[in-house]
């Protein structure tokens, strides 16, 4: 059962949370190409390989929580799966370099609980 938002402020936090959260990644993902793009233009590596490892890192998680944002804007309990599959992959990438863990999970890990917030709060209304 997915229920709409209850709570009109506890979304718009969230919403824009959400939104500013997608900016930053998109601006870590303009910035990541235009620093792999360097070692292609002087012809050190190949550029296909830097570009996909680019595009996977950063461009598909960054769909991934834009697609989270759109479905949650109205639809608390997709922005909870969308932002826990963003966390999980974070996690995952970090490979072993865990003074990273908390940067770069805690704001997704607390947007995950706003949604989750909205959804609990959403359902307990639906039934009441």
């Amino acid at each position: 059962m997915n229920t709409k938002w209850s709570n009109a402020a506890l979304a718009w936090v969230t919403r824009i949370l959400s939104v500013l959260f997608v900016a930053l990644n998109a601006w870590g993902w303009w910035d990541e190409s235009l620093a792999r793009q360097e070692p292609m233009t002087s012809g050190e590596m190949n550029g296909d390989a830097l570009w996909q490892w680019a595009v996977v890192t950063h461009l598909l998680p960054l769909l991934v929580i834009l697609a989270a944002t759109i479905v949650g804007w109205t639809r608390p309990m997709y922005g909870v799966i969308g932002f826990a599959l963003f966390t999980v992959a974070q996690i995952a990438s970090i490979d072993g370099e865990w003074l990273f863990l908390i940067p770069v999970t805690a704001l997704p890990v607390g947007l995950t609980a706003l949604y989750l917030v909205g959804w609990i709060l959403a359902r307990r209304r639906a039934r009441s």
